[in-house]
Parts: C-alpha cells; structure tokens; sequence
C-alpha cells in the first residue's frame, strides 16, 4: 500500500515561454547610454534561462501574478538605433526569443553650432545676416533666435546622419550693443546655446583712404548737389580751418586740393 508521487517538471510542455516586455517603449530615444530594460515571462513549466542582450539575466517568481518578472539596466557603448533581444527558455527545452520588437535611439551627444555675422556694424546698418551652421549625428534639427523657433527639421530615418545645415537669419539691430542668444535643440533633447553680440555704431563714420577721398566721402554724404565748392589746400591745415566758416556761410561742401 506504500505510494510514492513523482513530479516531472516541462512533461507534455510544448509551448515556449511568453516574453511581454513593458520598457522601454519601442522607439523610445534617451540621451544617456544607460536605459532600463523591464517586462515579464510566463510560462506552464519553470524557466530555466533569461537573458538581456545576450547576458544572463536573473527572474524574480511573483505568485499573485503568476509569471516572472525582469528588470535590469543595459549600457549601450554608442550612439545610433540599438534593437533590445530577449531570450528565455523552460524547462521542457522550449524557446522563445524577441530580437526585432523593441529598440531604442540612443543619442548623447549635444548639437554643433558655428556662427558668422560681422561684431561691429556703423551707425546706418539697420540689420544683419546671421549665418549658423548646424551639425548634429541625427537629423531632427530645432534652431531657437531669442526663444523664437527659426528652423525645423524632422527626422528622416531612426538611424544616425550626419547633419550639416546652414541657416541664414537677418537680425534687426539697435543703436549700441545687440545680443542674441541662439538654441539648437536635437532629437534628445541635448541642447546647445551660443550668445552672439553685435554693436552698432551711435555716430556715422565717415572716412576715406587719406584726407582727399574723405574730404570727397563727405561732400557726397552731406550734399547730393551744390552750386558752390569751397576749395582747400590739403598740405595746409590753417587753410582748411580757414575755410570752415566760409563753407557754412555758403552751405558748401569742402575738397582738398
């Protein structure tokens, strides 16, 4: 009347492991190389092997559930789109592997941005074109003047790209000292700033490449036509200055001989 029971584990199991992973979502784009990685395993028969990118991966039995369930960090080494595989296997030697339904963008590295446009403008300058070069490893661009969004540009492929864009902006200036504050913003979220100052003149300058040609560049500013000229000696100063009074008496320009 002895008996005796035996409990054969994996007998008549011929259905693989269910591997449901819950993060990272499929897609999902991170600005750190380190990404959690979280979902659950059931099965009729008890999992023998669990791995993560190839690794070994330890499971954690939950009874109210029913199932296991996994969580472990990967570090990725570079930037670029990175499939996440999963593998399990019970005991009954049935496989169940996950190696094109999840990956992520992983982008850590922060916007380029290069900038031209003149520091010092004179008086009548009103505006001028600030020209950036924006470079980045993904192409999904957003380049920010003041807060105000200047250029867009989406991504084209989930994969990386060398991106090389310039921009051309026309700035309206100010008598004085102008600052702009630029903002490229890539796919990530990485964010690069740059803070661009450009002064304009209060006073007009007026000037040639010696005494004659300025004396020229200022009858030609101040005049568009005259029915006198006042000439004087340019070797002499005494007779210039001499001739100031009689020039503003006249309403006349002064050339330099």
């Amino acid at each position: 009347g002895n008996t005796a029971v035996f409990v054969i584990t994996g007998v008549n199991d011929t259905t693989p492991p269910v591997i449901t992973p819950k993060a990272p979502g499929t897609g999902a784009i991170f600005n750190t190389n380190e990404v959690q990685v979280s979902g659950t395993v059931s099965d009729d028969s008890e999992i023998v092997e669990f791995k993560v990118m190839g690794a070994d991966d330890d499971l954690v039995w939950y009874e109210e559930t029913g199932n296991y369930n996994y969580s472990t960090t990967i570090t990725f080494e570079n930037d670029g789109k990175h499939v996440i595989s999963l593998y399990a296997k019970d005991v009954a030697g049935n496989e169940a592997s996950l190696s094109n339904s999840r990956y992520v963008i992983i982008d850590t590295t922060a916007p380029g941005i290069e900038v031209d446009v003149p520091a010092t403008v004179d008086a009548d300058t009103e505006s001028v074109s600030l020209v950036a070069t924006l470079t980045d490893n993904f192409d999904e661009i957003r380049y920010l003047i003041d807060g105000s969004e200047e250029f867009y540009h989406g991504m084209s492929i989930e994969d990386l790209v060398d991106f090389n864009k310039e921009i051309t902006t026309e700035l309206n200036l100010e008598p004085g000292n102008n600052v702009f504050n630029l903002e490229v913003i890539d796919v990530a979220g990485n964010t690069t700033t740059k803070e661009v100052e450009v002064y304009r003149e209060q006073l007009s300058r007026i000037s040639g490449a010696d005494r004659y040609e300025t004396s020229v560049e200022v009858s030609q500013k101040g005049w568009e036509t005259s029915d006198v000229v006042v000439l004087a000696r340019g070797d002499e100063y005494a007779d210039a200055l001499a001739g100031v009074s009689l020039a503003h008496k006249l309403n006349a320009p002064i050339l330099l001989t």
